[in-house]
Formats: C-alpha cells, sequence, structure tokens
C-alpha cells in the first residue's frame, strides 16, 4: 500500500512539474527556451522516478527475500528465553524471525520432557509468549513443542 501511494505521489509531482516546463515550452518564443524546458522537464522526471524506484526497491527487499528480523530482535527473544529458565528438561530448537511490512513474525521449536504434562508446558508457552509480546510490540508469536 506505501509503494502505491509513494507511486502515485511521484506521479503526480512529475506530472506537475512536466506540465510547467511545457507551458514555458508552448508560450516561448525562443527556439533555445523550447529545447531547454523540454529537456529540463525530461531530465527531472527521469532522474525522480529512478530514485523512487530505487527507493521503493530498498525498502522491500528485505520482504521479498524473507530476511530476518535482526540482531535487536534476536537479543530480545534470547533476553526472554533466558529470563523463563530454560533447564534440562526444555531445550531451545530453531528460532526464525522475519518481518512484514511493520509485522513481526517470530517462530520457536522448543522440546519439552516427556513427563511434563500439557497443562506444564502449555502454561509455560503462554508465559513466554506473553514475555515476548511485552518486549516486542506487534509480534505473531509461535511456538512450537515436542518431546524430547
Amino acid at each position: 500500500m506505501q509503494g502505491q501511494l509513494r507511486a502515485r505521489v511521484v506521479k503526480l509531482v512529475s506530472s506537475l512539474f512536466v506540465q510547467v516546463t511545457m507551458t514555458v515550452a508552448a508560450v516561448a518564443t525562443d527556439e533555445a527556451v523550447v529545447v531547454w524546458a523540454d529537456a529540463i522537464g525530461s531530465t527531472f522526471v527521469a532522474v525522480v522516478m529512478f530514485v523512487n524506484g530505487i527507493k521503493m526497491l530498498k525498502d522491500s527487499l528485505p520482504d521479498l527475500l524473507d530476511q530476518s528480523a535482526g540482531d535487536k530482535v534476536r537479543a530480545a527473544i534470547e533476553r526472554v528465553l533466558a529470563g523463563h529458565a530454560v533447564d534440562a528438561a526444555t531445550t531451545i530448537g530453531r528460532v526464525r524471525t522475519r518481518r512484514s511490512g511493520q509485522r513481526l513474525f517470530v517462530d520457536i521449536a522448543m522440546g519439552f520432557d516427556g513427563t511434563a504434562s500439557i497443562a506444564e508446558v502449555d502454561r509455560r508457552i503462554e508465559a513466554i509468549k506473553s514475555a515476548m509480546r511485552q518486549e516486542l510490540a506487534d509480534a505473531e508469536i509461535s511456538i512450537q513443542a515436542s518431546p524430547l
């Protein structure tokens, strides 16, 4: 949505600038002014479109490539997991993060001791999710439990 809005604003600004330069070229009587107005208008539009295209590509490429959410998010996750005393009866498998726009997705695989009750595993998972929501605003957190 942001990309569409940015593209429309660029189009509007470019069109207005071209309208001004074409008006100058239409009312000018000197051949040099007409050529320069046309060249300046065309160059302006090309540069603005190129720069905005590069910015849009730079902003969207991490989402398109499914890039990790970064070291700050990883550190926050590690703090939460360390604060919940992951012991010998619990192991941390993979921890994956990614962003999609402003939304953050966290996927954690945890192994629990086979003697732990489902209620105990669920309670620990909910406590970890709650602590992560406090650390990471607007995050979608998924924890998969499996027996050790």
